[in-house]
């Protein structure tokens, strides 16, 4: 362990004292918020961006800003589907005859 301390430049003692250490507020929160995103978004099948879920989250009684879910979304690597525009594709310039069902 001296050897690996040596090379990261990190004294024996820190080291240790960073072992014993307890979890922050913070990555706390972010553990359970990593089991909560990917249920909300594969529960709306993969639809729901970062806006949508804090929604939802919202309605669950956890207050959560963007910021948060935007970062861990990007770091479990959740994407949500895109709806594509709906685009013409019927060509209109023919000098073929229209048909008129009713």
């Amino acid at each position: 362990m001296t050897s690996m301390c040596r090379v990261m430049s990190v004294s024996t003692t820190g080291f240790y004292d960073w072992c014993s250490r307890p979890e922050s507020n913070r990555s706390q929160e972010d553990r359970a918020l990593k089991a909560d995103i990917p249920a909300i978004h594969e529960k709306h099948r993969q639809r729901y961006g970062e806006r949508r879920i804090k929604d939802d989250l919202a309605e669950q009684g956890k207050n959560v800003s963007r910021q948060p879910i935007s970062r861990l979304m990007k770091e479990e690597g959740i994407v949500c589907k895109i709806r594509r525009k709906f685009k013409a594709i019927t060509d209109s310039c023919h000098n073929k005859p229209v048909l008129i069902t009713c």
